[in-house]
């Protein structure tokens, strides 16, 4: 009887921890993560940093975001420039797969819609570890400058770190471009979400 216990206590402990796809998601939870992942989401914090390293020059930008306001530290020929602004980001994610969003950034704002889908798992990546986004739609704003949420692109993708019912945290660490001189923008962070 002991051994049988043990033995579905083991099954059991397996089975949850074969659930978990984020590194901070919940353990066990009886929502799908399509279910966690739909609603309203809003921005509380986020690091955003963006590398500009070209032989010419070398200039790294890092942002502090949250609905309070922004400060973006650039930081160029050792020397560093602070600029403090308004920042907010809301997300709108459906379970069918359709998501919009509106980026306000200082007095410029990019309001959007779209495609979202979980990952297929690939290599060493877990299914449904990343999210991926295709802007489709474009209201107001445009997609490259400013725009920090999708990383100058119409297609990108970010890991999530933590998806609950009311809490979403995305990383990001992916090359903007790179060239075959060894020039590259890359950009690394973290966003966090609340609903």
């Amino acid at each position: 009887m002991i051994r049988i216990s043990a033995l579905v206590a083991l099954c059991c402990l397996f089975i949850l921890s074969a659930c978990k796809k984020g590194q901070d998601d919940p353990a066990f939870t009886l929502l799908s993560r399509k279910t966690r992942m739909e609603g309203s989401w809003h921005i509380v914090t986020g690091h955003l940093k963006i590398e500009d390293n070209k032989a010419s020059k070398k200039e790294t930008l890092e942002y502090d975001l949250s609905p309070a306001g922004l400060t973006v530290t650039l930081t160029s020929s050792g020397s560093s420039t602070v600029y403090v602004g308004q920042y907010d980001l809301t997300l709108n994610m459906k379970k069918n797969g359709d998501f919009s969003f509106l980026e306000k950034v200082g007095n410029t704002q990019l309001n959007g819609s779209g495609r979202w889908s979980f990952n297929s798992g690939a290599g060493e990546t877990k299914k449904k570890a990343d999210v991926m986004y295709v802007i489709e739609n474009v209201e107001s704003g445009t997609t490259s400058g400013l725009a920090l949420f999708n990383k100058a692109n119409t297609n990108f993708e970010y890991f999530i770190r933590e998806l609950r019912s009311k809490k979403l945290v995305l990383e990001t660490s992916s090359f903007i471009y790179i060239n075959a001189e060894g020039d590259y923008q890359g950009i690394e962070g973290t966003l966090e979400f609340k609903q």
